[in-house]
């Protein structure tokens, strides 16, 4: 299964969301508040939001970003669950981090840095690394 974060559907900035069929949204978290992003079956996705204070055009904002990404996917078929997270306190001023993602194949932990990737069973994850 791919979860990317391409043109269809994403969080960005403080965020600003798009959606798979081209609808757009800003969401305002609160500080250190968990929201559930997508719920399926099988499938959950958490995020963890931060207050933030900041000037943009001139301007000052109070809004929020996204400090932590959590995905439980259950592998129906195999009886598995993958468990992974994203850290943004993981990640450094380079904009990287040796454990930015960690997580779980059936009970198997993992880290990733730049450029990993890990495969449990026919599902993965994998990390890229974008400087501007």
């Amino acid at each position: 299964n791919d979860i990317t974060g391409n043109d269809k559907s994403g969080a960005r900035q403080d965020p600003h969301l798009t959606f798979a069929h081209g609808g757009k949204a800003d969401f305002r978290g609160c500080d250190g508040c968990l929201f559930n992003f997508l719920s399926a079956r099988d499938l959950s996705v958490n995020v963890k939001t931060q207050a933030a204070t900041f000037m943009l055009r001139g301007s000052e904002v109070h809004g929020s970003f996204l400090t932590e990404v959590h995905v439980a996917y259950w592998d129906r078929p195999k009886n598995v669950w993958m468990n992974t997270s994203y850290w943004a306190q993981e990640v450094g001023d380079q904009n990287w981090g040796w454990r930015m993602v960690n997580g779980t194949c059936d009970g198997r932990k993992y880290a990733l840095g730049p450029h990993g990737h890990d495969q449990c069973y026919g599902s993965s994850v994998s990390t890229g690394l974008a400087s501007a």
